[in-house]
């Protein structure tokens, strides 16, 4: 995964990019499957608690120039400590599609959503946690609101998780 990207791509790859994105997005809408094994997606509170701690701060972070959604991977260093395992800059309709398993024990991601983006979760956040089979947050471009997005019950919800617990599950639509 690149660690940096540019804004100027050929017209090619970004159309390549929507189109895996609209794919990946009807696949997604079709699939009502259970994760493997049936069982359920969703974060331990302490990743809650680290989210809620970084979420202004990774958000209001200054990037280069260019429509970037700051994408984390989340893990436990050698003491038991939730962790940043690493940082990238995906173009705003890559991110769904990203692999953040390189190599490190990565337990959760998190990505803020880019102001030109729906700000709340979308069956795109969905995917991305259906396809690697870990939890996602969603941060809003102010870092004000963020949300849990997992599978419970074989279905793909979402939470607030607000400043000092998270609320209860919702159906993504």
């Amino acid at each position: 995964m690149n660690s940096h990207v540019t804004d100027k791509f050929s017209v090619p790859r970004n159309l390549a990019a929507m189109l895996l994105c609209l794919c990946a997005s009807l696949l997604a809408g079709r699939s009502s499957a259970q994760p493997e094994g049936g069982r359920e997606i969703s974060a331990s509170p302490e990743y809650a608690e680290f989210i809620r701690a970084i979420a202004a701060s990774t958000a209001l972070a200054e990037t280069p120039p260019g429509n970037f959604v700051k994408f984390l991977r989340l893990g436990k260093n050698e003491n038991g400590e939730v962790v940043v395992r690493g940082i990238a800059l995906l173009p705003l309709n890559e991110h769904a599609t990203a692999d953040p398993k390189e190599g490190a024990d990565i337990v959760v991601i998190a990505h803020v959503h880019h102001k030109m983006m729906k700000q709340r979760p979308v069956r795109e956040d969905a995917l991305t946690v259906r396809m690697l089979g870990i939890p996602n947050f969603v941060i809003s471009a102010d870092g004000g609101a963020i949300w849990e997005v997992g599978v419970v019950a074989g279905r793909d919800m979402y939470r607030e998780v607000g400043a000092a617990s998270s609320g209860e599950w919702r159906v993504l639509e």
